[in-house]
């Protein structure tokens, strides 16, 4: 017998060491709602300390703040027909008077004195990050919605609402196509949340053509697995951006016209370069025309001398018509046309005319351009703009220059990064120290004449071919300019020496 006690005992020991080192609340209380029992999870939930049970302080229906009461009398009733509670939210009171959210069960213990046992979880975490991403969702920006297999609204955020101009209860179950048309549901949305469903996270961002508005849309499709592994929803978060983006492409065509004016400068700058570029040719066509009647009122016509003579007249023309080309597509406005070209190509393009501006300005000019450099993706005619005007620039600042020659040296080659670099090195007066973190500034400008808005247009456009300018004093006298370009990785051909 005394062993069987001592069993007894044992178990009953561990049942109380179970009992206290429970993660879970667990307290025991009496049919006259007095709580005669609780583990150590249960009593620092509340604030309390075993000297509070033990002096009877805790009852409780004290416990529960006001509104929880009638659902907690109807709890002890299907408590007492049944046997046990199934699990329910509730509050508790702490003992410095906050409030605990909680997860409550309880159960009826066999007996004579109509004791019961209840569990409890403490909800507190799981309640201020409910919260949390409650804020985050109503407060955001961004249009959030949880959006189902089928195509329809399970769940959206304020901003939806004041978007749509619906409310949540009239837009949960309506189909996406129902806002976004049947065409952008098809072509745009529908594949996203096929991506989506099928387990991809998918981000798109894109003009939306809706039924009484056009958008530029953000947005990221996240699938959601509530259950299992198979995507039952899609959290879909859209951003939009239409003003952002009109006010992108209005300042894009503001420097459109920017970088036009400036050609347009430009031009009026190589007016006497581009005469003589033409005139050459055009006295060559006059010469040859005066040469081939000539052969021809001779009593016996030299024909095979005729031939020559009109084959130069030609060769002549398709220059001056080379160079006319070349001006009218400087002078033209056009926008960021990329195609795939030799830098090279440019280069020599471009110091055709300004060769003759350069003779004004007493002027040399060397070209190092290295052979076989990878194609470039770009366009021609702003590039030229950008060439031209460094070289330009160089000579301006090689202009009072009296006591060294007054060169300029072009320079291409492969950087370290394997992009393409060109350089535009002048030997002349440089660049103030004070003036160097102003010089691409717009309207900044050293010259007395100038506008100040070359070098910025430069930047802009090396920029937006995805390349760097920027420039180097040189040692002891003068200025390097220098910008990159990559080359495209659907173009990275060598191109002929």
């Amino acid at each position: 017998m005394s062993e069987r006690k001592r069993d007894v005992g044992t178990l009953l020991n561990a049942a109380q060491a179970i009992f206290d080192a429970n993660i879970i609340g667990i307290l025991i209380w009496t049919v006259d709602d007095r709580i005669i029992e609780a583990n150590q999870a249960f009593l620092g939930m509340l604030g309390y300390n075993r000297e509070d049970l033990v002096l009877g302080k805790l009852r409780r229906k004290e416990l529960t703040p006001a509104e929880w009461r009638d659902a907690d009398d109807q709890a002890i009733a299907e408590l007492k027909a049944t046997g046990s509670i199934q699990p329910r939210e509730k509050e508790y009171f702490r003992k410095d008077g906050s409030r605990v959210p909680v997860l409550v069960g309880a159960a009826n213990l066999e007996g004579p004195q109509e004791e019961g046992v209840a569990f409890v979880l403490d909800l507190s975490k799981r309640k201020r990050a409910e919260y949390l991403a409650r804020q985050v969702s109503e407060s955001s920006p961004d249009r959030i919605s949880i959006v189902g297999r089928d195509y329809r609204f399970q769940r959206v955020n304020p901003t939806v609402e004041r978007r749509l101009g619906i409310p949540m209860e009239k837009l949960i179950g309506r189909h996406v196509a129902d806002f976004l048309g049947a065409e952008t549901f098809e072509q745009i949305a529908k594949p996203n949340y096929d991506r989506c469903f099928a387990g991809e996270d998918v981000s798109y961002a894109g003009w939306f053509n809706l039924p009484h508005d056009r958008l530029y849309l953000a947005a990221t499709y996240t699938p959601l697995r509530p259950v299992s592994e198979r995507v039952e929803a899609a959290l879909v978060i859209s951003r939009d951006l239409t003003e952002h983006i009109l006010a992108l492409e209005a300042l894009r065509e503001a420097q459109m016209a920017l970088a036009h004016a400036n050609r347009v400068a430009t031009m009026g700058q190589l007016t006497a370069s581009i005469a003589h570029e033409v005139n050459q040719p055009l006295a060559g066509v006059i010469t040859n025309a005066e040469a081939c009647l000539s052969w021809l009122n001779r009593e016996t016509p030299d024909l095979d001398a005729v031939r020559r003579s009109v084959e130069w007249i030609i060769e002549d023309s398709n220059r001056a018509n080379e160079v006319i080309r070349r001006v009218r597509s400087l002078a033209k406005k056009t926008d960021l046309e990329k195609a795939p070209i030799d830098i090279n190509d440019v280069v020599r393009e471009a110091m055709s005319l300004v060769r003759r501006e350069l003779t004004n300005h007493q002027a040399s000019l060397r070209m190092e351009l290295a052979p076989a450099l990878p194609i470039v993706l770009g366009d021609r005619i702003q590039l030229q703009q950008v060439i031209i005007n460094l070289v330009m620039n160089g000579a301006e600042a090689s202009q009072s220059v009296i006591d060294r020659p007054r060169e300029l040296v072009i320079r291409s080659r492969l950087d370290e990064t394997q992009k393409v670099l060109v350089g535009v090195t002048d030997y002349g007066v440089g660049i103030l120290a004070e003036n160097a973190d102003r010089l691409f500034n717009p309207f900044f400008t050293t010259k007395s004449t100038g506008m100040g808005m070359g070098l910025s247009i430069c930047r802009s456009i090396i920029e937006a071919h995805g390349g760097r300018l920027w420039f180097t004093a040189n040692v002891p006298h003068g200025t390097t300019f220098q910008f990159t370009l990559p080359v495209n990785a659907d173009t990275a051909v060598r191109s002929r020496p």
